[in-house]
């Protein structure tokens, strides 16, 4: 049961009907051994495109700027806005892509 707006959360009891919900034909079909292998396959897999995501954005900033280190160096004091802007967006997407790492390792 989805809830009425974006503002009105799930109990954890209606989030978990609704897993079963998804889960259970999937299950009963033989594709998966347990909802909590249907679990683990869904995050894993929003886990790879995730760090596919944020390996590409990162991948361009090395391409267009060195290392993240270096770059900051280079920039600190003297930054432009867009110099500004690429070292955040590219800060930001390192984290992001090392959460999604841990969350991918968690869900095997």
């Amino acid at each position: 049961m989805a809830p009425e707006s974006k503002d009105e959360l799930m109990t954890s009891q209606e989030f978990g009907k609704e897993l079963e919900h998804l889960a259970r034909p999937l299950v009963e079909a033989g594709v998966y051994a347990s909802q909590e292998a249907f679990v683990r396959d869904i995050v894993k897999d929003m886990a790879t495109k995730r760090m596919r995501t944020y390996e590409g954005v990162v991948r361009r900033y090395r391409a267009k700027h060195g290392s993240l280190e270096r770059f900051g160096t280079k920039i600190k004091g003297k930054a432009s806005p867009k110099q500004e802007d690429d070292w955040m967006e590219w800060e930001a997407a390192e984290g992001m892509l090392r959460a999604w790492k841990k969350v991918a390792e968690s869900s095997v």
